[in-house]
């Protein structure tokens, strides 16, 4: 979808196919739905908003035998999408223009980037590293433990991290090349139109022509 254009492409085979691959997934078991998706979904979604989410969330999971993995995509891009938490812009009009770059480059210097109270993913590599190397001073000091999920419950420990789970996210953090905004009008529209086709009340087709026209409908009002 373009927003700015007013453009919605939902109507397209790319998207149609993807309906389908959910339901195939959906019939196969892979995806689980009602009561048993919270202990028994094969695949989780998060959101890496720091370092130790990527670091430690595998450790969580199915008994700490699982794996991030890259949402599947097509299109030019190559890498993994990413959304701030916070936006910041500078007024044309603005009578301190470079009091309000000075401002933006300390936010974005080593110092605040690495500071121990910034909860987020540094955008500078060095910082990102450094931000590694604290978290790994932790742990061998013992001063981490985190709660594994299984089928037997849970249970406390020193989670594990060597240097493959490190470049993973100094890999991870280098992809992120895709800015999203999620509308929430438009997914709710298309939770709205796929439910009846999940329950085998439409077909793809007619979902996705719904979905396309309600979209198109609400970015032009």
């Amino acid at each position: 979808m373009d927003a700015a254009a007013k453009k919605a492409s939902f109507d397209s085979a790319d998207f149609i196919n993807l309906l389908k691959t959910i339901r195939d997934l959906t019939d196969q078991g892979w995806i689980r739905t009602g009561s048993s998706k919270a202990s028994d979904d094969l695949f989780k979604t998060i959101q890496a908003v720091n370092v130790p989410t990527v670091l430690f969330m595998p450790q969580m999971q199915y008994g700490g035998k699982s794996k991030v993995y890259r949402t599947p995509g097509a299109g030019t891009g190559s890498g993994v999408s990413f959304a701030p938490n916070l936006m910041l812009a500078m007024n044309e009009k603005s009578k301190v223009k470079d009091e309000a770059w000075q401002f933006l480059q300390f936010l974005l210097s080593d110092e605040m980037q690495s500071a121990p109270g910034f909860n987020g993913f540094p955008v500078r590599q060095s910082s990102l590293r450094k931000t590694v190397g604290g978290i790994m001073e932790k742990l061998q000091n013992g001063k981490v433990q985190i709660r594994v999920q299984s089928q037997d419950g849970q249970t406390t420990q020193q989670p594990t991290v060597g240097d493959k789970d490190k470049e993973t996210v100094l890999q991870i953090a280098g992809m992120a090349d895709t800015y999203i905004y999620e509308d929430t009008q438009v997914m709710r529209i298309a939770r709205e139109e796929a439910d009846a086709f999940f329950k085998g009340e439409k077909s793809a087709e007619d979902t996705a022509r719904s979905i396309q026209n309600r979209v198109t409908t609400y970015l032009n009002e």
